[in-house]
Formats: C-alpha cells, sequence, structure tokens
C-alpha cells in the first residue's frame, strides 16, 4: 500500500532544521530547489535565524614583516580558525579568487573588524569585506580619505582608522572611515581637521560624508569595536593641548550617524598614551582590560548600560598575571579569552581559576600537520616562508550573511 510521505512546510523546515546546520551545508543544499536556494542565498530572515544557531569561534589572521625601502611593512598571509574547545588545532579558511583573504606587504597596517560573520579587510589604500563561509567578497570604492594629510602624519603610524557594523534600525551594514584631513604641528599642540566617511553595504555605490566630525580625534590604525549598534573609538590623546584629561571614547551611532562621548573608566586618566588598552565586546557589553604592575594582575571592566549620561563599569573578573598588552576577544561559557602580547592566546577560567596559554605559531591544522613524539609538523609557524612576528585576533561567527 502505497503512503504519501507528509508534507514539511518550507518555513517550519528552515526554522526548525535549515537553520541548525552549519553554512558549508547549506551551501550544498542550495541544488535541491529554487525554493531552498532562495531561501539559502537571500532570506534576511533565516540569516539572521541561522546565525542566533551558530557558536563564536575566534579568527587568526597571522603578519609577517617585509623590509620596504626604509620602513617595515606587515602583511597577512591567510586566516585560521580557532574553536575554544580546542587546544593547539586550527582549521585554515579556505583561499578566496585572488587572494583577497589576504594583505600584500604594506598594506596590513589596520586592526580586522568583525560582525555577524562579514570580515573587514582595511588597509591604507584597499578595503575589502568579505565572508569567510561563503567566500564572498566585495571591493569597497576608492576615497579621497586615502590622502596623506595636509602637513604630514606628524610621527602617527596611520591617518586613518575604520569600523564595520549593523545599523539596528535598517538591519544594513555599515563601513565606516575615519581620517585626518589635515595635521600642523604648532608651537604648542596641534592643529588638524577630522572627517568621517560612511559607506552602506548593498546600498551605497560611493562614500559618503558624515555631516558632523568627530569631536576629538580618533587613534589611527586602531579599528573601531561595535556594540549594540554603535562603533566605539579610543581618542588619540597625543593631539590633544591638555593631556592630563581623557575624554573618553568616541561612539558613532550607526542608526542616526552622529557622535557622543561615552566616559572611561575613574583609572583610564592615569595610563599613558602608550599604554592605553584596546576596547572589545563581550556578550553584548563593552569591556576593556585593565593591567595593574602594582598587584601583577589583569583586570576586565565592563560596561552594559552605555546611553547613561555616567556609564557604570563594573570590574567583572580578575586574572592573576601581568601583561600589558592583553584584550579580552571572547567568552565561552567559563572560560575568557584574552590576546596576550603578540602571539599567545590566554584562556582563564574564572570559576576554577585554571590558566592556559596558547602559543599560535604552533597551531597546526589537522588536514595538513600531525604530531610525532611531541614534535608538532606544519604548524602555522612552519607553513610561512617569512617569520611570524604577531597576530591579529577577532571573534567570529560563521553565517550567510551577503556582501
Amino acid at each position: 500500500m502505497h503512503t504519501e510521505s507528509p508534507y514539511v512546510p518550507l518555513e517550519l523546515l528552515a526554522s526548525q532544521i535549515l537553520s541548525r546546520l552549519p553554512v558549508g551545508s547549506l551551501l550544498r543544499f542550495r541544488c535541491v530547489c529554487k525554493a531552498w536556494r532562495d531561501t539559502i542565498d537571500g532570506d534576511e530572515s533565516f540569516h539572521r535565524e541561522h546565525l542566533h544557531f551558530q557558536k563564536t569561534s575566534l579568527l587568526l589572521a597571522p603578519q609577517v614583516r617585509h623590509y620596504m625601502n626604509v620602513y617595515w611593512g606587515r602583511s597577512i598571509t591567510g586566516l585560521y580558525r580557532w574553536e575554544p574547545w580546542s587546544q593547539d588545532a586550527v582549521t585554515r579558511v579556505p583561499d578566496m579568487a585572488g587572494d583577497d583573504h589576504t594583505l600584500r606587504a604594506g598594506e596590513a597596517t589596520h586592526d580586522l573588524a568583525h560582525c555577524d560573520g562579514l570580515v573587514l579587510l582595511p588597509s591604507e589604500a584597499t578595503l575589502r569585506v568579505l565572508n569567510p563561509a561563503t567566500r564572498g567578497i566585495l571591493r569597497l570604492p576608492w576615497s579621497h580619505g586615502i590622502k596623506v594629510p595636509f602637513g604630514g602624519l606628524n610621527h602617527l603610524p596611520s591617518h586613518q582608522a575604520f569600523g564595520l557594523g549593523q545599523d539596528t534600525r535598517s538591519k544594513a551594514y555599515k563601513v565606516a572611515r575615519f581620517f585626518y584631513r589635515s595635521i600642523y604641528k604648532l608651537a604648542r599642540g596641534y592643529q588638524y581637521t577630522l572627517e568621517m566617511e560612511i559607506f552602506t553595504i548593498g546600498t551605497d555605490q560611493q562614500w559618503r560624508d558624515v555631516k558632523k566630525p568627530p569631536p576629538y580625534p580618533i587613534k589611527p590604525a586602531r579599528t573601531a569595536t561595535f556594540c549594540k549598534g554603535s562603533l566605539y573609538w579610543t581618542v588619540e590623546t597625543l593631539l590633544l593641548c591638555d593631556r592630563t584629561s581623557m575624554p573618553g571614547f568616541v561612539r558613532f551611532n550607526l542608526e542616526d550617524e552622529s557622535f557622543s562621548v561615552v566616559p572611561a573608566p575613574n583609572w583610564f586618566n592615569s595610563l599613558k598614551s602608550f599604554a592605553v588598552p584596546r576596547l572589545a565586546e563581550l556578550q553584548g557589553q563593552l569591556c576593556i582590560a585593565h593591567s595593574r604592575h602594582t598587584i601583577m594582575s589583569i583586570e576586565i571592566w565592563m560596561c552594559s548600560s552605555l546611553d547613561d549620561n555616567t556609564p557604570p563599569w563594573d570590574r567583572r573578573f580578575v586574572i592573576p598575571m601581568f601583561n600589558l598588552h592583553v584584550s579580552p576577544k571572547a567568552i565561552f561559557d567559563d572560560k575568557i579569552v584574552c590576546h596576550l602580547g603578540t602571539d599567545s592566546l590566554l584562556r582563564y577560567n574564572f570559576r576554577t581559576g585554571e590558566r592556559v596559554v596558547l602559543d599560535m605559531r604552533k597551531m597546526y591544522d589537522p588536514k595538513h600537520g600531525n604530531r610525532d613524539n611531541g614534535y608538532v609538523a606544519g604548524t602555522i609557524y612552519e607553513n610561512i616562508p617569512s617569520a611570524v612576528y604577531a597576530f591579529d585576533v577577532i571573534p567570529y561567527v560563521p553565517s550567510l550573511v551577503n556582501v
């Protein structure tokens, strides 16, 4: 006796089954039928639901140095994905057409950025947004902001800073470019002109000027942190006439494209400019690390109410070790993972106090490396012909978001 299989609506199938599958499987299922292909490729509500079920990992970008005439340039040779339960195993992100997942010699002067599976690869002259999971690439158009400012750089490493985030109202993804139009050194202090441009992915064909400039100069080459619909930059205090009072962080709201200032923790004013730590986003909260050499500890401070006039900064974790260069990256269950120094990851269990420091240079892809009497062949360090001197580390969630 023939019985027909029960009909399962696509909406139910998508919400209950497809949304829980990894991106690679969904890309293979595009060929099942047109309805599946349309849902996987272009249904933004399905993309958001799928994103909700994906797990956070870290994306590692090894950097190598190149001597170029009279200065050292940096390049990124590839991307590696590190899972929180892994010790020293990584997965290399497949190469993309034209090596657009890499930054060539002299380009990698800026930090990477991530938002909902999209990765921003910024450099002085070229900006690319890519989705490593779908291998989609967007090359952003030329901007007059790449021109060296009038008056020169005045000892700054760059004249630009970038950011990537999502407009919470329109759900559009936007790339922001801050730059100095001019910088002149005066007898006392500096005179400068600040500008900001915005590019909406999927809408804009060219960069748009933001109506009002930032209220303070922004630290160049330090990419913004995205948190709750806004981008946050660190102020460049070297250009301020009064360096005794740190104004906090410059906030750029991606919805109305307006600026404001978020006060920093009380201890922030005592920091020297070279020791200003990097902002981070942890579980929807703005975060910053404070290294205290007097008590040999690293404090993790977090702020949940960013819209308050005096946002409360709370000390959430204290790690009993000292390192001047530490940047929180993600929380996995009862563990916080930080980028330590230039080439290490710190995994700290805030319940048991267990600390594990991992050398990213010795991590390896099991598909291309192996273990033999404790020696790991095919490590990141060995697979790159030039010496790896540092890593860029960003949180990463695989997604179907289009670029």
